[in-house]
């Protein structure tokens, strides 16, 4: 793909080195529900932190937020929920769109755009709000053929739980300052518009396809007892792990082809609650292939197993 069909950035300026008093008040104000994020860290370590009643949503608790990074909690924003468009691999992403309807070019140069960037090469977000009368949506990753993440839709989870994206001019782990990008003003949120909107239904209607439907060949009879036996061996597996481990523990569970493996997938998962993401699980579940030449089954389960002494 040729960079010139790539959006280009209009920055604003004016960002202070941490979010101030003076701009988190405004945004409480318009209604947005703010998360607490230590300085260069870009994910919460508060417990529960994605609960309703964690969120910061009042000027009263505004010294909170002195002096941290700011994450914006998409689901619980009044009057309507926002949502970010999360570009991990903007030259795939930009095809991929592409290849279902949307310019991303368009997007980014419309009028009314309202982008970050966090210094990282090849990525951006865009930020909107949900039309009226639709409830917090569940977020949707989807995966390039590198099996990394390429394109995220984010708001919640599936249980209603809010996801969040980090806020300029917060600092980014790696020291530069996360930036706003794009003609418009977080305090006037474009609505998402039709195209993307569709194309995030149409997605999470293919999520709840079971793994059957999609090719998957079931070796091992569902019965009582052989789940009972895969989740003692996941049991002697450590869900805090690194991305590769964790990747190959959910396609070694998905490819089992049960009726049960998701949930199985997901209750081994929240053995890590801080650092669990719906979304990344439900990204690689569903993206888990049978027929790749490096197949991960049951059998992987068993070999991670080991290694944690069962």
């Amino acid at each position: 793909m040729n960079e010139e069909i790539l959006p280009t950035f209009t920055y604003m300026t004016g960002a202070t080195a941490v979010p101030d008093e003076a701009y988190t008040r405004s945004l409480l104000s318009n209604g947005f529900t703010l998360i607490k994020i230590p300085k260069r860290e870009k994910r919460p370590l508060q417990k529960g932190w994605n609960h309703r009643g964690k969120v910061i949503d009042s000027p009263d608790q505004l010294n909170q937020l002195s002096g941290m990074n700011v994450g914006l909690a998409h689901a619980f924003c009044t009057p309507n929920p926002t949502c970010a468009i999360d570009l991990d691999d903007l030259i795939q992403a930009t095809k991929w769109l592409s290849e279902h309807g949307t310019d991303l070019v368009a997007l980014q140069n419309a009028t009314d755009a309202v982008g970050i960037v966090s210094g990282k090469e090849n990525s951006f977000k865009l930020l909107y709000r949900l039309p009226d009368g639709l409830r917090a949506l569940a977020s949707k990753a989807i995966t390039g053929p590198s099996g990394k993440m390429m394109l995220e839709f984010r708001c919640a989870t599936k249980s209603g739980k809010t996801v969040q994206c980090v806020l300029p001019p917060s600092v980014h782990p790696s020291g530069s300052p996360y930036q706003w990008v794009g003609s418009g003003s977080i305090f006037n949120l474009p609505t998402i518009p039709v195209s993307l909107l569709q194309l995030w239904l149409e997605l999470l209607e293919e999520k709840h396809r079971k793994p059957q439907a999609i090719g998957i060949s079931i070796t091992t009879p569902e019965t009582p007892r052989q789940v009972a036996i895969f989740k003692q061996q996941l049991a002697f597996i450590d869900a805090d792990c690194d991305y590769a481990t964790y990747r190959n523990v959910i396609w070694g569970i998905a490819s089992t082809g049960w009726e049960c493996a998701y949930q199985i997938a997901l209750d081994w998962s929240l053995t890590a609650e801080y650092r669990f993401e719906e979304h990344t699980l439900d990204a690689l579940f569903f993206a888990y292939d049978p027929n790749r030449d490096d197949r991960i089954t049951a059998g992987t389960i068993r070999h991670y197993a080991r290694q944690g002494g069962a």
